[in-house]
């Protein structure tokens, strides 16, 4: 088999072990687009609780899919400061390239991903009044367009954290820690600063300029999955998952 051929059997092989993860992801479906629906109204009209949907739109569309993996497959300690997935690594000792084993963690990824974000946009426009009058349809895609491409150039960062690193419990401690502050930290600026919440804003720019969003997200979206790749094809040559 080639390369493609390899990378398209281990995901499905993977997939399959994860089946439960899709009643998972269609819950969070429901779940998620219900609060989204509910509250974007009075979000565009009056900017209510504008730092809190915002970042519950960053986690639905960069973080959300990765809960749905099965422990097993998850990214977790496997040795004294060595966080990867167990999975991960018992292919890793199969007789694969790399680019076999990354292009498989990316078919799985964007198996999940891409239908969910799809669902999660179309439902939300669909049954949001309010959105239909602030942003026509060629708007809106360009819109749902630039979330995709967040939320893909954010969620690859779970995808290929699957290779491995080596840190210290005190050390993933502080990350989230700092991690949730800057992000806190991040949204409240960005508000004071826009004076609107950073998906209203998107959705204004989307609105004015749809093709230049568009365009954005597109070369976004290519830059991060290249990137992403490169990172990972040397995350899995530094890495020493024996010691």
């Amino acid at each position: 088999m080639n390369e493609r051929s390899n990378a398209w059997w281990l995901a499905k092989f993977e997939m399959k072990a994860q089946l439960k993860g899709i009643f998972w992801m269609l819950f969070l479906l429901v779940f998620l687009t219900m609060f989204f629906v509910t509250a974007l109204p009075m979000y565009l009209a009056e900017g209510v609780g504008a730092t809190f949907f915002d970042l519950a739109f960053i986690v639905v569309f960069g973080m959300a899919v990765a809960w749905i993996k099965p422990k097993e497959f998850q990214y977790q300690k496997v040795g004294d400061e060595i966080w990867a997935s167990p999975f991960f690594i018992a292919l890793n000792q199969l007789p694969i390239t790399k680019n076999e084993l990354v292009n498989s963690r990316y078919i799985i990824f964007f198996s999940y991903t891409l239908p969910y974000y799809i669902s999660t946009l179309a439902i939300i426009y669909i049954f949001t009044p309010e959105l239909r009058e602030a942003a026509a349809i060629p708007e809106y895609l360009a819109f749902s367009a630039l979330w995709i491409s967040i939320g893909s150039s954010l969620g690859l960062s779970f995808a290929v954290s699957d290779s491995g690193d080596r840190v210290t419990n005190k050390q993933m401690w502080l990350y989230g820690i700092g991690l949730t502050v800057g992000a806190v930290v991040f949204f409240t600026l960005a508000h004071f600063l826009l004076e609107t919440g950073i998906v209203a804003w998107t959705l204004a720019l989307s609105v004015k300029w749809p093709l230049i969003v568009l365009l954005f997200a597109i070369i976004s979206f290519l830059l991060s999955i290249n990137l992403w790749k490169v990172y990972m094809i040397r995350q899995i040559d530094k890495m020493d998952y024996l010691k």
